[in-house]
């Protein structure tokens, strides 16, 4: 899954959506999956900052 993100700056504020996969072993058990993130951030006088950040595994 290539990333397949996009993001939109407007002044100040910029958001970042992207997709993701994982895979890992969870109670002795494999698994895979994935879904979708988006990050925001804002503008400071100290640069760039992450303001929120939310994610949502596809079934």
């Amino acid at each position: 899954m290539g990333d397949c993100g996009a993001h939109r700056t407007v002044g100040a504020i910029a958001s970042r959506f992207s997709e993701y996969r994982k895979s890992g072993i969870f109670d002795g058990v494999p698994f895979e999956g994935g879904g979708t993130k988006t990050m925001q951030f804002v503008f400071t006088p100290d640069g760039w900052r992450i303001a929120a950040v939310s994610w949502c595994d596809q079934p």
